[in-house]
């Protein structure tokens, strides 16, 4: 009779999802990248000149 309880398809329970890979903390954490992306340098203002004279001089 234990060979018919068997043959009637009796399943294990699920099985587990596999392990998930443990998360490896850097220990350098004094040791930092450089940024990806170069910072922007604020774009030089407008040259300082004397104010213009006068286009027209009426004499």
């Amino acid at each position: 009779m234990q060979c018919i309880q068997y043959a009637a398809g009796h399943k294990n329970p699920p099985s587990a999802p596999p392990a998930i890979p443990p998360i490896i903390i850097n220990p350098f954490k004094s040791q930092i990248p450089s940024p990806a992306i170069d910072p922007r340098n604020t774009p030089p203002g407008p040259p300082i000149v004397p104010p213009r004279g006068p286009d027209l001089r009426i004499i």
